[in-house]
């Protein structure tokens, strides 16, 4: 897990993670200089269980979310990492689950893969590590998923969610939203291969399922984050991607039909009676 600023939601989404664990497990928590009171929280929370450890950095503005991310699983122990668990998700019991399904999913297409569900993801950290890693950036899922699917080791899996966002209070929800946004579409225009008036085009015009008022709200962000992107510039030679794919809306498949696939009975997957409903219904 990786955490900035997080104090209201770290302890609850920790503690719906770690109750589920064997000793098999551990949780890494990399902390990238929060001031909010939630690196105390981690400090505590680390003294008062066994199987989590937090790495503290200091605040780098030039440090982004890949790295820290990278520095995550760089720090595992295992042979194994889970990715993606949000500081601010409160986990159903099923991560035992989706660990079951990841397995059978190896077995079934080879150790090479990211299975990337709905806000989890899954990979050998070996794996992670030689066809990685995360580049430098606040969106860095994107762009993995893109280089990986391009080569043909990203599996997309589909099934009910095994997490509930924990709710942000009004203003901070549509700010963090507002943020966010405009990160995404500076990060993307200082790729060398984006122009501005195109890339303004494609968010009106790209068939996904956003809505026309969100579309246009993502065009006049673009508006908006024209006199940085202008005066930053490009971005440096080792941030940069392959333009992203418009990888969360490619085509998922259900765990039925990716066993159906290799010829595998779905029975052999051993999952508990609610999990089967999450992964198989």
């Amino acid at each position: 897990m990786v955490n900035l600023n997080m104090a209201d939601f770290i302890e609850a989404s920790i503690l719906s993670i770690y109750n589920q664990l064997t000793e098999q497990f551990e949780i890494v928590v990399v902390d990238g200089g929060s001031n909010d009171g939630s690196l105390e929280i981690l400090q505590r929370l680390e003294k008062e269980l066994d199987r989590i450890r937090l790495i503290a950095l200091p605040r780098d503005p030039d440090r982004k979310l890949g790295t820290d991310r990278n520095i995550s699983i760089e720090n595992a122990r295992g042979e194994y990492v889970m990715l993606h668990l949000d500081c601010d998700d409160l986990y159903l019991p099923y991560i035992p689950d989706w660990v079951e399904v990841f397995l059978s999913i190896e077995a079934a297409y080879g150790p090479d893969i990211l299975v990337s569900g709905e806000q989890i993801n899954m990979g050998r950290k070996s794996f992670l590590l030689s066809h990685g890693p995360y580049k430098n950036l606040h969106f860095e899922d994107r762009e993995l998923w893109t280089r990986l699917a391009k080569i043909g080791c990203l599996i997309k899996l589909q099934h009910a969610p095994i997490r509930i966002r924990m709710k942000i209070p009004q203003p901070a929800r549509t700010i963090k939203v507002f943020k966010r946004t405009y990160v995404r579409i500076l990060e993307d225009l200082q790729q060398p291969q984006n122009r501005f008036f195109k890339y303004c085009w494609t968010q009106i015009s790209q068939k996904n399922n956003l809505g026309f008022k969100l579309r246009l709200f993502r065009l006049g962000m673009c508006w908006l984050v024209l006199p940085h992107y202008t005066c930053a510039g490009k971005t440096k030679t080792d941030e940069r991607h392959d333009r992203p794919q418009n990888i969360e809306d490619s085509e998922k498949k259900s765990l039925r039909a990716l066993l159906c696939t290799k010829g595998i009975d779905e029975k052999t997957v051993k999952l508990s009676p609610s999990g089967r409903s999450i992964f198989f219904d």
